[in-house]
């Protein structure tokens, strides 16, 4: 079991492409929010057939600074031995 720990992780593609994450509770509250909004105020800033919203913090990350980051923190936490992420383009 150690020996795979502390082999590379391997990661398809760059790591190029950028993702934003959210909190389960911080989209729990938008749907709160939103669903107790005065149906005036929701339709002021909705129109019909394009009534989506974007709820997020509006920062996002590289996948290879995810990969990168959430290895460090667990290396640090966990881990007796360094590991490295590999990205390999498909």
């Amino acid at each position: 079991m150690a020996s795979s720990l502390a082999s590379p992780s391997t990661y398809l593609g760059h790591g190029l492409p950028r993702r934003e994450s959210l909190h389960v509770d911080d989209m729990a509250a938008a749907c709160v929010h939103v669903m107790t909004l005065d149906p005036a105020v929701y339709r002021a800033h909705t129109r019909p057939l394009l009534s989506h919203l974007n709820v997020g913090a509006g920062t996002d990350v590289t996948i290879r600074e995810l990969a990168e980051t959430s290895m460090a923190v667990y290396v640090k936490k966990w881990a007796k031995f360094p590991n490295k992420a590999i990205f390999a383009a498909g």
